[in-house]
């Protein structure tokens, strides 16, 4: 699928694979562990600031009907 495309694309671009490749199993190589631990502040970055907008959209949502039921 698209995922998959986009981790052999990410593979292609490093000049190394990432993951070791089983039947139906995905483990991470030492180059993958590796990039792993440096882009895991990213993605907790990135979790933190996707979980902030829904708040803030929920929140507004939440005030919008409120005020449609006075």
């Amino acid at each position: 699928g698209a995922v998959s495309k986009q981790l052999l694309d990410l593979e292609n671009f490093l000049a190394t694979p990432l993951f070791e490749r089983g039947n139906a199993r995905l483990s991470l190589t030492d180059e993958g562990a590796s990039y792993l631990a440096r882009i895991r502040p990213l993605l907790d970055q990135l979790e933190a600031a996707s979980a902030a907008i829904k708040a803030e959209l929920e929140a507004q949502v939440a005030a919008t009907r409120e005020g449609e039921d006075k």
